[in-house]
């Protein structure tokens, strides 16, 4: 069994995120207030912190996979609110909440989904416990979920707490360094929509493009 978060993350269009892209891995202001205040203040010293750490692993990545970089990576700290909102936005831009909406009518004529259980609320909250950090290459950006970011070692915890953060945060860098890599040289946007409505070609090529990075 798999107690901590691993990710094998979406690499192309939501259809692959969402079937294919799965692995075991608030804030409300009136005013600026001190809360927000400092959950800006985490958030752009985490955004320094990834971009630091993926800096220092990307030209290794490339070497080992042998792609070179042919243009720098960009790098997006998201929360778990703003992940939601670019699910919402991929959904509601391909189609996907009606996609998704005939296929729990489907697996629920056969007995696959319980009654009550929708696709997509399931999927999106599955995407906000698990996902640490996926490639979106309609904007090419490496996003990195804020949870996953190294901080400074706890007060209470033995060193080696923050050396296992950092190494896992590396392994699923390294993942997702390798999908921007392929999009730079293969144009993964363009090869998902070349294949829209074929279903064994989105999942040979989904799984080339993860194994790959895996």
């Amino acid at each position: 069994m798999i107690t901590q978060p691993l990710l094998v993350s979406p690499m192309d269009s939501w259809r692959t995120s969402i079937l294919f892209g799965l692995l075991l891995l608030p804030s409300i202001g009136f005013a600026e207030s001190a809360s927000s205040t400092a959950t800006k203040t985490r958030q752009q010293s985490a955004q320094r912190v990834a971009q630091a750490l993926i800096g220092e692993i990307v030209a290794e990545v490339a070497e080992l996979r042998g792609l070179p970089i042919k243009k720098p990576l960009r790098v997006q700290v998201e929360t778990d609110k703003g992940l939601s909102e670019f699910v919402r936005r991929s959904l509601r831009a391909d189609k996907g909440i009606e996609f998704l909406a005939k296929q729990t009518r489907m697996m629920r004529l056969v007995g696959l989904v319980p009654a009550k259980v929708e696709l997509y609320d399931a999927a999106l909250s599955l995407l906000q416990q698990q996902v640490a950090g996926l490639y979106d290459p309609a904007a090419g950006v490496l996003k990195v979920m804020s949870k996953m970011v190294p901080g400074k070692p706890r007060l209470m915890s033995p060193s080696s707490w923050f050396r296992r953060n950092r190494r896992m945060f590396r392994t699923v860098m390294a993942h997702e360094i390798v999908h921007a890599l392929q999009d730079q040289h293969w144009n993964l946007k363009n090869l998902a929509r070349d294949r829209r409505g074929q279903t064994d070609l989105e999942t040979a090529l989904s799984s080339l493009f993860e194994g790959d990075a895996t």
